[in-house]
């Protein structure tokens, strides 16, 4: 059933009858609202990336993080701050425009029956911009995630964030803005597989080489048999992480 509910979120292929997700457990809900929230959480940062670029005179100052309720039809049904630094107001307002603009899907009619019938509540994510440097803290935007799945994504993107900022700390060369989103897989035994650049036409050399470095150094822990197993069999039951910096 897990694996159907992923196939759901992930490709649409598979068709479930209404009365199908009733069986599924609370941990199988939970794990297809984190694959849509993980969605949505890029479609939002992908957004806000392209407004942020469309105003490169405009001054932002300060910092925050925005949770935000996604609806039944994939629009935002409430935000709100809840973590702020500093004088807000353009930053908040550039973050609900892409809120507002980006193109979220429908959840799937067969997850929100689910989350209903379980009272469970329905997909959310949180915002933390501006988005800037290295690691989980400065790369954007994370699904709100406590099952063992995030908790793992977690120790990985904080393993890989602290050699970053190590090796950034360690270089003489000049920071230059630049942008580098890169794949890679981790395997039950926390070994980094698939290294690939996704987006690099802004990075440099520098940001290519310290990132790759960080990722293949980094003490990732040895993956939770209950993260293992929920992951699905299609992808030889590994993690998938994309990691992002953007300086500038």
């Amino acid at each position: 059933m897990r694996c159907l509910l992923f196939a759901l979120l992930i490709t649409s292929a598979v068709q479930l009858r209404a009365q199908e997700v009733l069986y599924a457990t609370d941990d199988d809900l939970r794990a297809a609202t984190q694959v849509y929230a993980e969605a949505a959480a890029v479609e939002v940062k992908r957004q806000w990336l392209l407004l942020r670029s469309q105003k490169q005179d405009v001054e932002f100052t300060g910092s925050l993080v925005m949770s935000v309720q996604v609806a039944a039809d994939g629009k935002a049904k409430a935000t709100k701050v809840i973590k702020q630094d500093g004088d807000i107001a353009r930053l908040q307002q550039l973050t609900l425009q892409a809120v507002e603009q980006a193109q979220l899907k429908p959840v799937p009619q067969m997850l929100v029956k689910g989350l209903a019938v379980r009272q469970m509540p329905m997909p959310s994510f949180q915002v933390s911009v501006p988005f800037e440097g290295g690691g989980a803290d400065h790369a954007g935007v994370e699904a709100v995630d406590s099952t063992p799945k995030g908790q793992y994504i977690r120790k990985v993107t904080q393993a890989v964030e602290k050699k970053w900022h190590l090796y950034r700390a360690l270089g003489r060369e000049s920071v230059l803005p630049s942008s580098l989103l890169v794949r890679f897989y981790v395997n039950k035994e926390g070994k980094v597989e698939d290294f690939k650049r996704v987006e690099d036409k802004e990075s440099n050399d520098w940001l290519n080489n310290i990132t790759a470095r960080a990722i293949r150094d980094a003490e990732i822990p040895t993956m939770p048999p209950e993260v293992f197993e929920m992951l699905p069999a299609v992808d030889k039951q590994r993690l998938k992480i994309e990691y992002h910096v953007l300086i500038y």
